[in-house]
């Protein structure tokens, strides 16, 4: 699955599940590029900091999803099999104030459900493709925020794998 397929997966989830409803109208769906470099890392977050404060609009207590792009490891058999795995997360929020303990609490249990519900929605249609491989077990979660000091939620890190031999065999029709 290359970078625009990703994207494309994740958007569709997030404009279909019934709590997100995102569109290019209410910016509840954000694409958030992170490096793995810690300097460019800093940087890439001062921008998405940014974002949630100018580009979304979602009203307190509606949940937002942002898709952080993924980085790629390479396995090989040692024979005659290569294999991609891409690591990615997403980032499910709501917006409550910061001092009311009991918001921040229903919002972290409610982005994490929404969370859950996304990542069995990976599952169940990455099953359907038989290159990717994913299972629940390839996930975890983390609570996050407060992001933009507003934002309340939580990250689904994720990993799958898929076939990489085709694109990994050396063809020499591309080189002159």
């Amino acid at each position: 699955m290359r970078f625009s397929a990703y994207t494309q997966l994740f958007r569709d989830l997030a404009q279909r599940h019934v709590e997100l409803q995102a569109t290019e109208a209410n910016s509840r769906f954000l694409r958030v590029r992170i490096a793995s470099d810690p300097i460019a890392q800093q940087l890439d977050l001062h921008e998405f900091h940014n974002s949630l404060r100018s580009k979304l609009n979602a009203p307190a207590g509606q949940a937002l999803f942002v898709l952080q792009n993924y980085t790629l490891d390479y396995g090989d058999n040692e024979g005659d099999y290569f294999t991609r795995q891409p690591q990615g997360a997403f980032w499910v929020l709501r917006r409550e104030s910061p001092t009311d303990t009991g918001a921040i609490e229903a919002a972290i249990d409610a982005c994490e459900a929404i969370a859950e519900e996304i990542l069995a929605a990976v599952v169940h249609e990455q099953q359907q493709n038989y290159q990717v491989r994913i299972s629940v077990g390839d996930a975890y979660a983390e609570h996050i925020g407060p992001l933009a000091n507003q934002y309340f939620g939580v990250c689904m890190h994720f990993t799958w794998r898929e076939t990489a031999t085709q694109d990994l065999t050396y063809n020499p029709a591309k080189f002159q």
